[in-house]
């Protein structure tokens, strides 16, 4: 993982204001070594792990475990997308399961703008279907 790759990840989870401080924190190493290892173009073997487990399986909690969508900090699009990956669901699918139409969870995956209805009842239910409080739609 380059420099570049890294800080585009980082602000893809945690938005362009207070990122580097968030990610070291969560990687539980001082900031200036992570600033240094970005603008070195010198990525360390577990830093490179840790964040590819994370684009993989979700961000961790405090308590270690994966973030779930209701609390998760990142905009909902990418929260929505990684969680569409996660269960393999086709858009239609995805838009049936959380009470949206088609075009409404296109628009939300692109701009991030809020469905008629809210973002937090949608976070909610696929907080539910992460936690297998609910039962992944057929796509």
């Amino acid at each position: 993982m380059t420099g570049d790759e890294l800080k585009s990840q980082a602000i893809a989870w945690f938005g362009t204001r207070g990122w580097q401080t968030k990610l070291s924190a969560l990687l539980g190493m001082d900031r200036t070594a992570l600033w240094r290892q970005i603008q070195n173009d010198a990525v360390s073997g577990p830093v490179s792990a840790a964040v590819t487990a994370w684009q993989r399986h979700g961000l961790p909690d405090e308590a270690g475990g994966a973030v779930m969508p209701l609390s998760d900090p990142r905009p909902i699009g990418p929260v929505l997308a990684d969680w569409m990956a996660r269960h393999g669901l086709e858009p239609d699918a995805a838009a049936a399961f959380l009470l949206l139409q088609p075009d409404d969870l296109a628009a939300w995956l692109r701009d991030g703008r809020t469905p008629q209805g809210g973002e937090r009842p949608r976070r909610a239910l696929m907080t539910l279907l992460d936690e297998g409080r609910l039962t992944a739609p057929k796509s």
